[in-house]
């Protein structure tokens, strides 16, 4: 569910599985800058004891922000970061490799290519450079000639 309202808050629910015959849900209070309920995709950082979450919203209110839930306190945090953050878009899928997290987007009117990372340790945002057919990259669906590949 995913509410609109500014009254609903984002709900942290863990499946534990420590008895795998016994599965259960568990529902931790958590604290802090609790973001609001929009679309949002998860990485958990376990080396870090941390979650991730990008959460989108292209209504009114038009944001794309990521916060960092403490999974030690359970406190959430506005993440702090700097450089080329993108603009909020639908449909984010995202990945953690080597202490980056790699997020990549789809589903907006305008089709784009590109590729983002963010540093874990610095905030810092950077845009990647994956333009590998040329300027002319075929954008999702709308491939632009018959010479793409």
């Amino acid at each position: 569910m995913y509410p609109w309202d500014d009254q609903y808050k984002a709900s942290v629910f863990i499946l534990d599985m420590t008895d795998s015959d016994k599965p259960r849900w568990c529902h931790p209070k958590t604290s802090g800058d609790i973001p609001r309920n929009f679309e949002a995709v998860f990485l958990l950082d376990e080396s870090a004891n941390k979650a991730y979450t990008y959460r989108w919203s292209t209504g009114p209110t038009r944001q794309g922000r990521i916060w960092t839930l403490d999974l030690k306190t359970f406190t959430w945090s506005k993440t702090k970061t700097s450089g080329d953050e993108p603009a909020p878009r639908y449909a984010v899928s995202i990945c953690e490799l080597d202490g980056k997290m790699f997020y990549m987007f789809g589903n907006t009117k305008q089709m784009q290519n590109d590729f983002y990372t963010l540093d874990l340790s610095t905030g810092k945002v950077g845009i990647l450079d994956i333009d590998l057919c040329g300027p002319s990259i075929p954008r999702m669906f709308d491939v632009e000639g018959h010479d793409a590949h």
